[in-house]
């Protein structure tokens, strides 16, 4: 059986790293600048997805709760579960999700190819996935509250 991780993400429309798609919610950082490496979440990049979430000030994320080993540097066949608070109404919706995602411990660099580049700011990601084994719902079909 796969493993499932939720990650809480800042609301966004599309998650492909345009500007005009307002960030709300997702902490201080996106608060005070308006934007987060999580504006690239769903930007296709080579048939895959590349996510983001923000993890620990030592950028891990503690992959021994979810059964591996402290030697484990990744966990394969992860399902994440994005979910985030919608502006208007409240409460933490499902936003969207990556199956039999990767999911690493510690925060990966970007090569230049991806193009996660926002201004002066490059920013790397935590898991990664097959597009066709990942869905981002369309606001309208983000009706469930977690």
């Amino acid at each position: 059986m796969n493993k499932i991780i939720f990650c809480n993400t800042a609301w966004m429309d599309f998650y492909k790293g345009k500007f005009n798609d307002k960030m709300t919610g997702g902490g201080k950082h996106i608060e005070k600048y308006g934007w987060g490496a999580e504006m690239f979440n769903f930007k296709p990049n080579n048939g895959k997805y590349f996510g983001y979430v923000r993890v620990s000030k030592d950028r891990q994320i503690n992959l021994n709760r979810l059964g591996a080993k402290s030697t484990d540097h990744k966990l394969d066949s992860i399902i994440i579960v994005w979910t985030a608070k919608h502006p208007s109404t409240g409460g933490t919706h499902i936003v969207g999700w990556y199956k039999n995602a990767t999911l690493f411990r510690n925060y990966q660099e970007s090569a230049k190819s991806l193009k996660r580049k926002w201004k002066q700011h490059s920013f790397g990601y935590c898991m990664v996935a097959k597009i066709s084994d990942s869905k981002l719902l369309s606001k309208d079909e983000r009706i469930i509250k977690v």
